[in-house]
């Protein structure tokens, strides 16, 4: 008898009773559930609502037909496992209302039918005599009393979770509950007690009682800290937080623990001890870490030592320039620079230091008692506002453009913050304006005071001083990129263009953007004059006021050396100058008009200057950004003010009379895009109206296609260009004129289809295709009627992926091949201790950089958060489990890498850890195959790519199952010119082309044969089917040549390669099974998944996989079943299983032609029957 599982409910029991029992399945959430169960159940909801309708009408019996349909539906998800707990409410509904419907007509019977399978559904159901007839609910009871029994669970302790036939029934201690009347294997369950099972027969009307008593397996340790809020991990794992405080009945306990009883917590249980030592820590932000270690040698309660933790704070002083900036520390807004913060927690923080100018960002570290001082320069922020394509061919090269200009820039701008811009606020900001990112280019066609207005919502919304844009041009899709740079409140780009693969192209933008615009130089107020009449440079004058001035310096006077370097020419004078700053000295050596000399020493001042007008090397939009800097880093100063001055332009300002004019277009079909220069402007719609029937005619277009009259506003005087576009239709263009302002009705504009053909095919086939992410259909599958334009293509299979972004033509015939590649799901970096936690950005940075990109076997797709973290917190682990030595049940930690693999749809997974040991250097990449349960581990030194290089290497090395083979045996002895032929394997190529044992192998394809390495070598340089020309020598010396064709020979894997990452193998192989199920390949890939599970130590795994290997492989000479039966036995004996080994390998030993390794390997009979005692 089957015991489907009820929902949550509680049994009413009078007050003075025991607690009430929760019984049933917790609803699985929405997103569990497949799309497929998803749409039958909204369909169901409909058909039950129209059901009960029909049911409450005055014709009631129509209703059972639309019952009996959802019963029917409802069922088969049952059947399936699928039925979620809303479709059961729904089903047990369905059931009742339907017997009640049968009743009412006479059909006694049938109402019993569905009132069976009500309850066979929920044993527990009720009938409601407040809404239903007395008579229906009597007939209801009585159908129910002849299949229901009782049954009582209560347990010492209580809590325990009672399962009937591995369904959850309720909670220990509860009342007699409804069942159905049956057989059951009642399991009690409690953790930190030994389960017990019993197995009881209920009958119908009987009530059958359960007491039992509960052995203990693990202990509790219960601990109080000062003060309370304090985390308590356990062998690296939170355990609890301690809270409260204590009650009157421990106040004494708390005192003779050394705690203070108003700070300290009340008493908290850590719960589930196995037993052995354990490592404590407890933690608390601003306060020391207190480790202990407990000792459990028996299951019990044990109470541990008070503890109190140590303040632990620091202090920090933060100075900017320029000051007045806004701290924030961990998003906390702490004052106004210059500023001094005392009590400062200990550990890192992020601090954030904001200007209207710029800002400072920096993650610090401090210690306990440590004062920090943090000078924190505001630097202005760049935007990056993202790439956009010029034209339409070019986006799918967006994402690639977007990595390369993030890995040349981000890192490397010294003067700038770059920030990339969240696109949502960006696009919100540009769409209140009607703009899109291409306004902000230059040439746009955009009002500049539009532009204008909307960089500076953009700076405020961002909190940044500028912008950075790339553009990809037409012509140049796959090389070069324009970066346009924008400062906020400007209208018009710096443009520089880089090669974006190529790191070498952006140094001359670099060095113009991190230039700083300089207002100021040193100064001396000397204006000289070159001349060949005096030995050095005469004064022709001196700036009143100035250094020079000031040090007495005189007109006329002859400049002769500098710091005791003579002066040719004024340009030896500004070098010196330029090479010191502001309150230097400078050394002259003056001679007078009548050549006397003198020596005078000047004290330089600066002088303001402007920007030049028209200089190559700027970049303009940068130096407003530092002009505007100053402006609001220093208000009110004299720098400031040379600022605006240098900033200043001459402006024009002329009010035009603005004349605009109107066009109306119809088009066939309707919701056609409309795009006038180079902007969307209108999309057309709805039909024509009766009085515009004629003149759509009129226009060579069909009224019961064509769209409604579409107005395109406000064009200015001139020429416009048009174009219509609408997906799977061919653009049209056209050009129209427009001289005065007034309206224009246009030609109609009919659109042509534009589709194309495109043919997929996989290796291995039967993959699901997804276009755009609709379903079509299975490879091969030729599919018609493709819109042309750009797709984004997706073939899936259990064995892995394909996606690849492809672009078609009207009328083209595409084939697509697509090789199924495993997928990689990347979890991310996980810390080894908590002082790691702050590099995880940077790490995950950098192994995505040197990953994502470089994989060629392997797709690499990073996983969301959440999906990862609802699937493992579904078994209460955390990443670390999935980890060597995490101390987690193998079968568990097997179970979660299949659910995460069926939920992410990938093959394998791969996460980073950062050893403690080595924080700013190492991490170890973690790589598991579904289904295993110990990972591999790489070492690389994260910000060093050929570090990456071995790993890389070993993940995209595909494994082999199959090399090309000879069937000869040969061996290396002096005593021949050659090596002899020690066996021909029956049935090989050697066989078929006649070669003989004794022979002599003297050449392979004209190069001489030395020792059988040099046959090895001539084999694994071609593939089956290919010639091997032999040279043979007989036993009397005479010579002849024979032809031998390689064949496959299917191979092991080798137990233990050091070169090997036997969880990619492990992939590659479930690969061949999941992709070739029944073939000879999936079967040889089938022993060699248990050889890999040999290699981890994982025996019962490779005790399932040989168990189907057996059934699958040949039985003929080489590796076949033979070979699978003597691994078998190997697994058997390491399992323990003594006699069923003994059997296993007796099996092998009658396979006389079996062989290991390969099919030139050892035999398996002698060695099978000496293990297996023959």
């Amino acid at each position: 008898m089957t015991v489907t599982r009820p929902r949550w409910f509680l049994v009413a029991l009078a007050l003075a009773l025991a607690a009430p029992a929760a019984r049933g399945q917790e609803a699985a959430p929405t997103g569990a559930l497949s799309e497929a169960v998803q749409k039958e159940l909204a369909a169901v909801q409909d058909l039950i609502a129209r059901a009960t309708a029909e049911f409450e009408g005055p014709q009631q019996s129509r209703s059972i037909v639309q019952f009996d349909e959802i019963v029917t539906r409802l069922e088969v998800l049952h059947r399936q496992g699928t039925l979620p707990p809303r479709g059961r409410e729904i089903l047990s509904t369905a059931y009742e209302m339907r017997a009640r419907a049968y009743y009412n007509i006479g059909l006694q019977e049938k109402a019993a039918e569905s009132f069976r399978s009500l309850i066979q559904l929920s044993p527990q159901y009720a009938v409601s005599r407040e809404k239903v007839s007395p008579k229906v609910v009597d007939y209801f009871n009585s159908v129910k009393k002849a299949l229901v029994g009782y049954l009582a669970v209560s347990s010492s302790p209580a809590g325990a979770r009672v399962s009937l036939n591995g369904e959850f029934l309720s909670l220990t201690d509860f009342f007699p509950l409804e069942v159905l009347a049956g057989e059951y294997t009642v399991e009690i369950a409690r953790e930190g007690y030994r389960t017990e099972t019993r197995t009881i027969s209920v009958a119908a009307k009987a009530t059958e009682t359960l007491q039992v008593d509960l052995t203990r397996t693990l202990a509790s340790a219960f601990v109080v800290t000062e003060p309370a809020g304090v985390e308590v991990w356990l062998d690296g794992q939170l355990k609890a937080t301690t809270s409260g405080t204590p009650g009157p009945d421990l106040l004494e306990m708390v005192r003779a623990k050394g705690l203070d009883p108003a700070r300290a917590s009340g008493r908290t249980e850590l719960g589930n001890l196995s037993l052995g030592s354990h490592n404590l820590e407890f933690r608390r932000k601003c306060y020391e870490t207190v480790k202990r270690q407990i000792e459990v040698p028996e299951a019990r309660d044990y109470e541990t030592e008070g503890i109190k933790l140590q303040d632990s704070v620091a202090s920090l002083q933060l100075r900017s320039e320029p000051p007045g900036a806004r701290i924030f520390l961990d998003g906390e807004a702490m004052g106004i620079t210059p500023k001094d913060l005392d009590g400062v927690c200990s550990g890192k923080h992020h601090v954030e230091v904001k200007h209207t100018s710029g800002k400072f960002v920096q993650d610090i570290v401090v210690s306990k008692d440590e004062s920090v001082t943090l000078d924190c320069p505001i630097r202005p922020s760049l935007g990056y506002l993202g790439v956009i394509a010029e034209s339409a061919a070019g986006e799918r090269f967006i994402p690639d453009v977007e990595e390369k200009l993030i890995e040349n820039l981000q890192q490397k701008l010294t003067a700038l913050n770059f920030v990339p811009a969240p696109r949502d606020t960006v696009d919100r900001v540009l769409e209140s304006e009607k703009l899109t990112r291409k306004a902000l280019l230059a040439g746009s066609g955009v009002d500049p005071d539009i532009v204008r207005k909307v960089t500076i919502k953009l700076a405020e919304a961002l909190e940044v001083q500028g912008f950075l844009l790339a553009l990809l041009p037409g012509e140049k899709l796959q090389r070069t990129a324009v970066l346009n740079l924008l400062a906020a409140g400007n209208t018009i780009p710096d443009t520089s263009d880089v090669t974006f693969g190529e790191s070498a192209s952006y140094m001359r933008f670099l060095a113009a953007a991190d230039r700083k615009a300089t207002l100021y130089r040193p100064w001396t107020g000397l204006i000289t004059v070159d001349t060949s009449m005096y030995e050095g440079v005469p004064v022709l004058r001196v700036v009143a006021g100035s250094p020079a001035a000031q040090a007495g310096v005189q007109a006329a006077e002859v400049l002769a050396a500098v710091d005791g370097k003579a002066v040719k020419q004024t340009s030896d004078l500004l070098g010196a100058v330029d090479a010191k700053k502001a309150k230097d000295k400078l050394a002259l050596s003056l001679k007078g008009a009548g050549g006397a000399a003198r020596a005078v020493d000047l004290t330089l001042a600066d002088t303001p200057q402007e920007i030049p007008l028209n200089d190559p090397s700027l970049l303009y939009n940068k130096v407003m950004i530092d002009l505007l800097a100053q402006i609001q880093g220093y208000p009110g100063t004299e720098t400031a003010a040379i600022s605006v001055a240098a900033k200043a332009t001459e402006t024009l300002q002329v009010d035009l009379t603005r004349t605009l004019a109107s066009a109306f277009v119809v088009t066939e079909p309707a919701g056609v895009e409309v795009w006038l220069d180079g902007q969307l402007k209108a999309t057309t719609s709805g039909t024509p109206g009766p009085d515009l029937l004629e003149m759509v005619r009129a226009k060579g277009l069909d009224p019961a296609r064509a769209s409604g009259r579409t107005e395109l506003g406000n064009l200015s005087l001139g020429s416009h260009n048009l174009e219509f576009r609408r997906k799977c239709y061919e653009t049209v263009k056209r050009q129209i004129e427009v001289p005065e302002a007034r309206d224009y009705e246009t030609e109609g504009i009919k659109l042509q289809d534009s589709v194309a053909s495109l043919q997929l095919r996989s290796e291995p086939p039967g993959a699901r295709i997804f276009l755009d992410g609709e379903a079509m259909g299975i490879t091969p599958k030729d599919l018609d009627g493709v819109c042309s334009g750009k797709h984004h293509v997706e073939v899936k299979h259990t064995s892995g992926k394909f996606v690849q972004d492809i672009v078609v033509s009207k009328d083209e015939s595409v084939t697509l091949d697509c090789p199924i590649r495993p997928s990689l799901g990347y979890l991310g970096v996980i810390a080894e201790s908590a002082a790691g936690e702050r590099f995880i950005p940077d790490v995950e940075e950098k192994l995505i950089e040197n990953l994502q990109q470089k994989l060629t076997a392997l797709n690499f797709v990073p996983a969301p958060r959440d999906t990862v973290d609802r699937v493992l917190e579904s078994e209460k682990l955390t990443r670390k489990a999935l980890l060597a030595g995490s101390g987690v049940d193998p079968d568990i930690v097997r179970k979660v890498t299949i659910k995460l693999a069926e939920a992410l749809e990938v093959q394998g997974f791969l996460l980073a850890l950062l050893p403690g040991e080595k924080l700013q250097r190492t991490a170890v990449l973690n790589l598991l195959a579904a289904g295993n349960t110990i990972p591999d581990t790489s070492d690389v030194t994260f910000g060093e790519s050929a570090s990456y290089m071995r790993f890389l290497a070993a993940a995209d090395r595909k494994a082999t199952l199959y090399r090309p083979w000879t069937g000869l045996i040969t061996v290396d002895t002096s005593m021949y010119e050659g090596v002899p032929v020690l066996r021909v394997v029956a049935g090989s190529p050697a066989a078929q082309a006649g070669v003989q044992a004794a022979e002599v192998l003297a050449a392979v394809d004209g190069k001489a044969v030395k020792q059988t390495s040099d046959l090895l070598g001539a084999v694994d340089a071609k593939k089956a089917k290919d010639k091997l020309a032999l040279s043979l020598k007989g036993a009397g010396g005479a010579a002849r040549a024979v032809d031998l064709t390689l064949a496959d020979t299917p191979q092991e894997i080798p137990l233990n390669d050091p070169s090997l990452l036997y969880n990619k193998v492990m992939i590659d192989l479930l690969a061949q099974i999941q992709g070739y199920p029944g073939t000879e390949t999936a079967a040889f890939a089938r022993l060699n998944l248990a050889i890999c599970a040999m290699h981890f130590g994982d025996f019962a795994a490779a005790h399932e996989h040989l168990l189907k290997a057996r059934a699958e492989l040949p039985a003929r000479p080489g590796l076949s079943q033979g070979t699978a039966l003597y691994y078998l036995g190997l697994a058997l004996e390491r399992l323990g299983y003594k006699k069923e080994a003994v059997d296993a390998y007796r099996a092998a030993a009658g396979f006389k032609d079996a062989t290991l390794f390969n099919n030139d390997g050892p035999s398996v009979a002698p060695l099978a029957a000496r293990r297996g005692g023959n």
